[in-house]
């Protein structure tokens, strides 16, 4: 069973997902960047628990783009989420939207 809050971390490809858990961190704990398909690196769904972020009690969940995901993983993608959001006390969804134009 999970102890911790959840906050998992959604939004579309490139959106800056990994690159909010690595600075709320504040060192490189998940890859980012131009990657897998049309856009992000994060092709699966990643938890990072407090004991490796070092933040007190809360587990962070960095994900794939939304529109980058492999139709064969969306399934994955809802099994994982419905596993952890059973299992947490607390669940925070956190989505990121990139400003219009930012590359």
């Amino acid at each position: 069973m999970v102890e911790a809050h959840i906050a998992a971390v959604f939004g579309r490809a490139n959106a800056g997902k990994s690159f909010l858990i690595n600075s709320i961190v504040g060192r490189i704990v998940t890859t980012s960047g131009v990657g897998k398909g049309g856009g992000g690196e994060t092709g699966d769904v990643i938890l990072l628990t407090s004991r490796e972020t070092g933040i007190r009690d809360v587990d962070l969940m960095d994900t794939p783009g939304l529109d980058d995901i492999d139709p064969e993983h969306i399934q994955n993608l809802k099994n994982k989420l419905a596993e952890t959001i059973k299992q947490a006390p607390k669940f925070t969804i956190i989505y990121v939207l990139r400003p219009s134009g930012a590359k």
